[in-house]
């Protein structure tokens, strides 16, 4: 009688735990804001591990979280296979389960025991298929354009709570319906589509960014170089890095002076060479943000 009372208790336990998680919480019941990132993409295979942590402080957890939730990512960018990832649930739980509540990171680090070398296949892989992402392709291209646009320059605005937008607030979509708007972010074609001497490039995300619905949009249609008033003044920091013409406040000029790769200023067509750097602009801050939180140094950051 008493074992069954005792899994009574341990199955309540989860279960109310695992409710929490279903609706975007942490096991503590505060927001999980990690759950924003992998619930875009409706992926739900590391549940298990996360109802496996539940036992862990809200510190511990939010380290695990964070490794757990760029694990995911990169296996999403990498399109590694669904069984790959799966078959390391069991494994990660286990190791999870067995940790003490006040578990340091680097106990979180030994249970997750992540393979370098796998890491660095995963990366190569993802970062093939990010470069060959065209915004006219599939809706999963056009969902992996949306996230890596949206995590780069949520990346770069900074987790500070003087700054509005969180990571869900730049995966949110601007809609219009009979009971008003919805304010969101758009995907923006910084050379207008069908136009620029790269048309090879007007549809990869070099020559794409993201424009937030308050934003005077109606210059979209046009050049470049008549978008820099609405580029300079823009919500997302990495649309405002396309010109110097609009004055920033130091703390602004600051974030996103590393990120001005390349500009709309003038009235010269970009060449390849502009959107390739874009392009890869928005990568290395993924990348960056990525490594950080699995916390692993591949051998050419070394």
């Amino acid at each position: 009688e008493e074992g069954c009372l005792k899994l009574v208790d341990a199955i309540s336990s989860k279960y109310k735990t695992l409710a929490k998680l279903l609706e975007g919480q942490s096991p503590n019941g505060t927001k999980d804001s990690q759950a924003e990132e992998t619930d875009f993409f409706g992926f739900t295979q590391g549940l298990g591990v996360k109802l496996a942590a539940s036992n862990l402080d809200a510190t511990p957890f939010d380290t695990f979280n964070r490794r757990l939730t760029a694990r995911a990512i990169l296996s999403l960018l990498a399109s590694e296979r669904s069984q790959s990832f799966e078959k390391m649930v069991p494994i990660w739980s286990n190791e999870m389960s067995a940790l003490e509540h006040n578990a340091s990171t680097e106990d979180i680090d030994s249970a997750f025991n992540f393979d370098r070398a796998q890491i660095q296949e995963l990366f190569d892989v993802a970062h093939q298929r990010y470069l060959s992402l065209i915004y006219n392709g599939t809706p999963g291209q056009i969902k992996r354009i949306r996230f890596i646009l949206a995590k780069a320059n949520f990346e770069v605005l900074g987790d500070n709570p003087d700054d509005p937008f969180t990571m869900k607030g730049f995966l949110t979509t601007a809609k219009r319906g009979k009971r008003g708007a919805t304010p969101g972010f758009d995907i923006d074609h910084i050379y207008a589509q069908g136009g620029g001497n790269n048309s090879d490039q007007i549809q990869k995300i070099g020559n794409l960014t993201l424009l937030h619905s308050s934003d005077n949009r109606g210059a979209g249609a046009g050049v470049p170089a008549e978008k820099a008033t609405v580029y300079g003044q823009s919500k997302a920091l990495l649309t405002r890095a396309l010109t110097r013409q609009i004055a920033q406040t130091p703390r602004t000029e600051r974030k996103i002076s590393p990120y001005r790769v390349a500009s709309v200023d003038g009235d010269v067509d970009w060449t390849e060479e502009e959107f390739i750097a874009r392009a890869e602009m928005y990568w290395g801050v993924l990348r960056a943000a990525l490594l950080r939180d699995l916390n692993v140094t591949l051998e050419a950051d070394a």
